[in-house]
């Protein structure tokens, strides 16, 4: 079973996620995500001046949203970059997050699969041994990050992000 907890046909539903880049520390990346007719557009310019590399947006959830999911699906077309899906169990510079990789051919839509047990902790990029398991039912906030090392612009359109159920 899946349940919704995106759908981007209706462009007011980009409004939510706000933009997180690397210029925190000091780098000139940016990008945002735009709402249009059937997709949002996760568009910028990646930039490694400063010790930048990452632009990002992310959503609140509210407590408890993903209790019980085994799964996120992101249906989305990319343009050949990879980029990250991230979850944080609490907001702000010092929380650590879970990622995995959304690795798109560039051109087509495909729908995506990714298994929450799957996701990655991280901290500041890096792996994070000591971080707890991923708790689904502790996570408040969803992200999307471009970032890889290749500075130029970035494009992935989205048209959904559900969560499959245990």
């Amino acid at each position: 079973m899946r349940q919704v907890l995106f759908v981007f046909s209706d462009p007011a539903a980009a409004a939510p996620w706000k933009p997180l880049h690397d210029g925190v520390m000091g780098g000139l990346s940016g990008g945002e995500l735009v709402g249009g007719k059937g997709a949002a557009c996760f568009a910028g310019r990646l930039s490694l001046a400063n010790g930048g590399g990452f632009a990002s947006v992310r959503a609140l959830l509210p407590p408890g949203a993903l209790r019980g999911v085994k799964a996120l699906v992101v249906r989305a077309r990319g343009d050949g970059r990879r980029y990250t899906v991230f979850l944080k169990t609490h907001d702000g510079p010092e929380a650590g997050n879970y990622k995995a990789p959304l690795d798109l051919p560039a051109g087509d839509w495909h729908e995506v699969v990714l298994p929450l047990a799957g996701f990655a902790a991280s901290l500041h990029g890096r792996p994070d041994p000591a971080a707890p398991p991923l708790r689904a039912d502790a996570v408040r906030v969803l992200g999307l990050m471009a970032a890889g090392g290749r500075e130029g612009p970035f494009r992935l359109e989205v048209a959904g992000i559900a969560a499959e159920m245990e």
